[in-house]
């Protein structure tokens, strides 16, 4: 099923490029050139601007020209020169780079050739998202930090408000019922509704 598929989705790229040429004929003086072009891609890979071929692998009205823009700006793409230049202003970068050529990465292809330009691109490619991860996870850190100072703080509070319940139950029994209600509001003030809130209303009351 999988290479059904695949081979469903190179007949569709190699129709839509058949269409791409077809349509450079009108603004070209090639245009003997383009269909000799396009009639050795029908012959090597066996396939033709049939319309049963139109009806199973077109996606006209939009061209290949159109595709391919809608699929860069979807997956952000940059080229190599601009991504390069993006990722060595980032200061980790040229240790990245360093730290993957001591392990052989560019072994076996020559600097500036194709084979090590295509490397090197898989390499700012990996960098990149390696660079993005450590960023979500400092995201994530930081958001975290940011609540459980809140939960430490609610805690500390809750139990500054246990604290004047106490003094207020020893109040209490001190008979000193003035002091007890001063002490129970100022716990209600504190966690008016915490867990135990319920309870320094009912101190308060009584």
């Amino acid at each position: 099923p999988n290479s059904s598929k695949a081979n469903m989705a190179s007949r569709t790229l190699l129709y839509s490029f058949l269409e791409y040429l077809n349509s450079l004929k009108s603004t070209s003086d090639k245009a003997e050139a383009i269909d000799s072009i396009s009639a050795q891609i029908q012959e090597i890979f066996e396939i033709d601007t049939s319309p049963e071929n139109f009806q199973a692998l077109s996606y006209s009205p939009v061209g290949l020209s159109e595709i391919f823009t809608a699929g860069v700006d979807a997956l952000n793409l940059q080229h190599f020169e601009e991504s390069l230049s993006n990722a060595r202003l980032n200061p980790k970068f040229d240790s990245f780079v360093s730290a993957v050529q001591k392990k052989g990465y560019f072994e076996g292809a020559e600097e500036g050739s194709i084979e090590y330009l295509q490397r090197y691109s898989k390499l700012v490619n990996k960098f990149k998202e390696k660079a993005a991860a450590t960023a979500n996870s400092s995201s994530s850190t930081a958001a975290v930090e940011e609540v459980v100072p809140a939960v430490e703080t609610n805690a500390e509070v809750e139990k500054q408000a246990e604290e004047y319940k106490s003094q207020g139950n020893a109040a209490i029994s001190a008979k000193n019922y003035l002091e007890a209600a001063v002490l129970y509001s100022k716990a209600l003030k504190l966690s008016s509704n915490g867990p135990n809130s319920h309870i320094y209303f009912s101190n308060r009351a009584a």
